[in-house]
C-alpha cells in the first residue's frame, strides 16, 4: 500500500472541498482608497469563514451574519481608519435563501438600517 494520495480521487476531492469547511459568508472591503501625499490607490479586504453547517445550523442565521458582520466591520474600521461609509459587504450567494442582499453599501441609510 502507498502513502501517496490519490488528489484525484472522489473521496479526497469531496473531504477537500465539502461544505463542512470553512465556507465564505461574506467578504468586506473599501472602495478604493487614495493616498494623498502619494497619489497611490489601493484597498482594504478581509472575508469572514466559517463551517456551513454550523451556519446552518444556527436558529437565526440572519442574525448571526449580521452580528458577524458588525463586529468585523467595527474591528476593521479599528484597524484601518477608514471611516464605516467607505465599507462594501458583499455575501455569498448561498445566503439568498434567506432573503439577505447580495451587497451592502454602506455609505447609504437603507443598508446601514438593514445591519442594525
Amino acid at each position: 500500500m502507498t502513502d501517496d494520495i490519490d488528489l484525484n480521487s472522489d473521496f479526497v476531492s469531496w473531504s477537500k472541498a465539502g461544505l463542512d469547511k470553512e465556507f465564505t459568508l461574506f467578504k468586506l472591503y473599501t472602495r478604493e482608497l487614495h493616498d494623498t501625499k502619494t497619489g497611490e490607490a489601493g484597498q482594504f479586504a478581509t472575508e469572514c469563514a466559517v463551517p456551513l453547517a454550523d451556519f446552518e445550523a444556527q436558529k437565526d442565521p440572519v442574525g448571526l451574519l449580521k452580528y458577524l458582520v458588525r463586529r468585523y466591520l467595527l474591528s476593521a474600521v479599528k484597524d484601518t481608519s477608514v471611516p464605516i461609509e467607505r465599507w462594501v459587504v458583499e455575501f455569498s450567494p448561498i445566503v439568498e435563501r434567506y432573503q439577505v442582499p447580495s451587497h451592502l453599501f454602506l455609505d447609504t441609510g437603507r443598508d446601514r438600517v438593514w445591519l442594525a
